[in-house]
C-alpha cells in the first residue's frame, strides 16, 4: 500500500530536487535577449559574441544562485525543507554503521542529518533505537523523543509513531508513565496522523492509564 504524501511536501520535493534547472530559464532568457540587442546594435558578429557570453553567464549565475533562491522560495511557499523525510538511500548506509557497531560514526552522522532536517522522523527514531537498544542509554533516549516532540512545529508523520510506541516502552519499563501519559496524550489530540496509528496511540495511552 503506498503511502500518502501531502501536496505540500510532494511540491517542496519538486522544487529541492528540480530547482536548479528551472532557474537556468531566467537567466538564459537574459542571454537571448542581449544577444538580440547585440545583433541589432552590433550586427551577426556581435550577436553570437553576445548569445555566447550571455549563455556562458547565465549558465554560471544559475547554478550558483538557483538552489539558493530555489530554496528560499520553496521554504517560503510550500513545506519548509527541514520537514522533508529523508532519503532511503541516505539511511541505509547509516544502518550498516550500527550492524557493525561502529555507534560512534552513526551517531556523529546522524546528528549531522538531524542539524539540516531536525523534524525528519526516520534519524530521530533509529538515533533513539540505538541509544536505547544498543548503548542502554535510556534517559538519554527519553531526552531525545521529548525534544523531538517540543520542537515548535512537529508534523505528523506517521513514522512518529514508533518513537512514541518506544518511548512508551522506555517509560512502562522504568516507571516514567506519566511522562508516557503526557506525551500521548498531546500526540493523540495533534491533527495530521493517519488513523490506524492514532487508534495505535490511543490502544497504548489507554493501556498505560488503566
Amino acid at each position: 500500500m503506498n503511502k500518502k504524501i501531502p501536496l505540500r511536501l510532494k511540491i517542496n520535493i519538486i522544487i529541492d530536487n528540480y530547482g536548479k534547472p528551472a532557474f537556468y530559464i531566467p537567466f538564459l532568457t537574459i542571454g537571448i535577449i542581449s544577444s538580440i540587442i547585440f545583433i541589432r546594435s552590433c550586427g551577426v558578429a556581435g550577436g553570437l559574441a553576445g548569445a555566447v557570453l550571455g549563455l556562458f553567464w547565465g549558465i554560471i549565475i544559475s547554478r550558483l544562485a538557483a538552489p539558493a533562491v530555489g530554496h528560499w522560495l520553496g521554504d517560503l511557499f510550500y513545506a519548509p525543507r527541514e520537514y522533508l523525510k529523508t532519503a532511503p538511500d541516505i539511511m541505509s548506509p547509516l544502518k550498516g554503521l550500527i550492524a557493525r557497531e561502529e555507534y560512534d560514526e552513526a551517531i556523529e552522522k546522524l546528528n549531522e542529518l538531524l542539524a539540516e532536517k531536525p523534524f525528519s522522523p526516520e534519524p530521530s527514531s533509529m538515533l533513539v533505537e540505538l541509544y536505547a537498544n544498543e548503548l542502554n542509554d535510556y534517559l538519554r533516549a527519553m531526552e531525545m523523543v521529548e525534544d523531538y516532540f517540543k520542537q515548535e512545529k512537529v508534523y505528523p508523520f506517521e513514522e512518529n509513531t514508533a518513537m512514541l510506541l518506544l518511548y512508551a516502552d522506555i517509560c512502562q519499563e522504568h516507571n516514567y508513565l506519566k511522562k508516557a501519559q503526557s506525551l500521548l496524550e498531546q500526540e493523540v489530540a495533534r491533527k495530521g496522523y493517519p488513523e490506524i496509528k492514532r487508534k495505535a496511540l490511543a490502544t497504548r495511552l489507554e493501556a498505560i492509564t488503566l
